[in-house]
């Protein structure tokens, strides 16, 4: 008599059970794509549009900001950068994407906007464009093996906007208001914010 009147309950439990999804399934989650944080050695890691983890980069951050220093010692006056680390090419090996500002290098239509390709103990500048703005992002789409970069343009009167800038096979175009392609809609995944330039670091004193 008891066992019968508890039975019913006892069906009902296993049904709800068989209805909920098991605890243990693993749930689906989102990949992330862009760049990862800078690591304990101010390695930055690189992340593939599969969502895979690059290799770290194998040269030193120290190296670039050299030879940007070198690059921009008869400037005059204090010269700032903000950088990052990415593989524009698909060879797993990372680019350098430098902003480099001061008060003598600026003007209404942006500051200067490298692209360095590791060579050997040297680095061969693959864009140089002196008039970009903030932010400064990487597209999907590649272009002779390379990324796109979004740059911002604007100032001076002109309308403001994101420039696609296109590698040619040999480099980035160097003005980035001149380029002959369908502008972006925004800057892709930002490697460059706009706080950029208020968090970069001194590469010459001035």
């Amino acid at each position: 008599m008891t066992i019968a009147r508890f039975l019913p309950v006892t069906a009902c439990v296993a049904l709800l059970a068989a209805c909920s999804p098991a605890e243990d399934t693993p749930m689906e989650e989102a990949i992330e794509t862009g760049l990862s944080e800078p690591g304990e050695e101010g390695e930055q890691a690189l992340i593939d549009t599969s969502g895979d983890m690059m290799e770290p980069i194998a040269q030193a951050p120290d190296a670039a900001d050299d030879f940007l220093r070198q690059r921009f010692a008869d400037t005059g006056g204090k010269v700032m950068v903000a950088s990052r680390v990415i593989d524009l090419d698909g060879d797993r090996v990372g680019e350098i994407v430098a902003y480099v500002y001061g008060p003598m290098m600026c003007g209404t239509g942006g500051c200067n906007l490298l692209v360095l390709q590791k060579q050997g103990e040297t680095y061969a500048v693959r864009m140089d464009a002196s008039v970009a703005k903030l932010p400064v992002g990487f597209l999907q789409p590649r272009h002779n093996g390379w990324r796109d970069i979004a740059v911002r343009v604007g100032g001076g009167g002109a309308e403001g906007g994101f420039a696609v800038m296109q590698y040619d096979g040999v480099r980035y175009p160097s003005n980035p208001t001149t380029v002959a392609t369908e502008p972006a809609e925004d800057a892709g995944t930002v490697l460059l914010g706009e706080d950029a330039y208020d968090n970069g670091r001194v590469l010459i004193e001035g």
